[in-house]
């Protein structure tokens, strides 16, 4: 954990890049120069000012000249930061992220060049929970019909419907070979959610998840069922950050296992009364700094 802020989406992005590659302002005067430098060179400019206040997740470097590098809020007085640490938005490759929260208009904003990666499992997730929309649907119709044995049926199936085939017990993959039995929308709606979950096999070149998206496209948007006809929208707008991730080969799997860590320490805590608390123990726990406690201290 090298950085967080109170809020979300756009905005939170928005402070992300402002202060991870903060914008020039006046230069200061010029470092002095050793006196016998002859005074016909002109002395080097400092590309950045000092920014107080700003936090950044890097050591001091202390090879950068005085006067050369930039002022971090945590640093010791007369410490600065090597420049180039502050020029990252220019440097991103890649951005991996999933459909939600608005975060790739501020990715676009700030670093138009890296290409943005939707992660593999957000869309997988859409699908679950379009197919748990349709057993849902369906599950109060029949109960609404009068037949409530074949609505207990549905209403017990949710895990046998949502686990990936591989994982069931013998006793879900009777339910679930029961309902494909049974027939109707329920076991479509499961199919498409496995051509889904298909998409990311390993071992297929872009160009077959090219191919295999598109063919996924045109069956979501003529299944007639609502949850997937909007996540067939979804995921024609997200299209090239999903041919990127295959492409790229990245996912969020170290930020969702640090979400889990960041949830974690809330509930064991209780809650928190502002953001800045949380984060203080988040920065704490999972930072770069390690502390010690009284006793694990060796005394000479």
């Amino acid at each position: 954990m090298v950085w967080g802020c109170d809020g979300k989406g756009k905005a939170a992005a928005d402070q992300f890049f402002a202060q991870l590659d903060p914008p020039p302002t006046e230069p200061r005067e010029p470092a002095s120069e050793p006196a016998s430098e002859p005074a016909s060179e002109p002395a080097r400019q400092p590309r950045y000012p000092p920014e107080p206040g700003i936090m950044v997740p890097f050591g001091p470097c202390p090879t950068v000249a005085a006067g050369e590098g930039v002022v971090g809020a945590w640093l010791p007085a007369g410490v600065e930061i090597e420049p180039a640490l502050f020029a990252r938005a220019s440097k991103l490759r890649a951005v991996s992220m999933d459909m939600t929260g608005g975060y790739a208009k501020s990715v676009r904003e700030h670093a138009p060049q890296a290409a943005i990666v939707i992660d593999n499992y957000h869309v997988v997730a859409l699908a679950t929970k379009a197919l748990d929309e349709v057993r849902r649907e369906y599950w109060n119709e029949l109960r609404q019909a009068g037949q409530a044995d074949d609505a207990k049926q549905f209403k017990d199936s949710r895990w046998a419907l949502l686990k990936n085939p591989e994982d069931l017990t013998e006793r879900q993959a009777n339910t679930l070979a029961a309902l494909h039995a049974a027939g109707g929308k329920v076991p479509r709606a499961w199919s498409m959610k496995e051509m889904v979950r298909a998409i990311f096999a390993p071992g297929l070149s872009v160009e077959t998840v090219s191919a295999m998206i598109d063919r996924l496209l045109a069956r979501l948007s003529r299944s007639r069922l609502q949850p997937f006809i909007r996540l067939g929208r979804t995921i024609r707008k997200h299209r090239e950050g999903i041919l990127a991730a295959r492409r790229l080969k990245l996912s969020n799997a170290r930020a969702e296992a640090l979400n889990n860590k960041v949830k974690l320490i809330v509930r064991r805590a209780y809650g928190f009364h502002s953001a800045n608390a949380a984060l203080t123990l988040v920065h704490l726990t999972c930072g770069l700094v390690t502390p010690k406690l009284p006793h694990e201290q060796a005394f000479a």
